[in-house]
């Protein structure tokens, strides 16, 4: 086994030191590129999903994949209100939308005199 001068020992730390840096610094940016390759991917279900179910239909696929990809910190929750909205066009069952009025006529809906009245 060959010994090693201080020098050598000092090159060697300096080399290895500038190789991990190096090395760090490229992890980074794999990381922030998967982050955004990531993200684009999520926005693509999310927004697929939404045409599925008829969500905001006056936007085209990559128009919804730009407006979600502006507010990344939501996207989560975004992803899990599409996933829970109605695919009949983003009606729920207990929509007071498009119920017509209740039999009295005074212009209520269906849904709401249930509710008023108990019944």
């Amino acid at each position: 086994m060959e010994k090693l001068s201080y020098t050598q020992v000092g090159e060697i730390l300096r080399t290895g030191s500038a190789t991990l840096r190096a090395l760090y610094a490229e992890n980074a940016g794999l990381r922030k590129e998967n982050s955004a390759f990531r993200l684009e991917t999520t926005c693509r279900e999310v927004a697929r999903a939404m045409d599925e179910k008829g969500l905001h239909p006056e936007l085209n696929e990559e128009e919804k994949v730009a407006k979600l990809m502006e507010r990344p910190e939501r996207i989560e929750t975004i992803k899990a209100a599409v996933d829970m909205t109605s695919s009949q066009g983003g009606m729920l069952p207990a929509s007071l939308e498009d119920v017509g009025s209740a039999p009295t006529g005074v212009g209520t809906h269906l849904f709401e005199s249930f509710l008023l009245s108990g019944e």
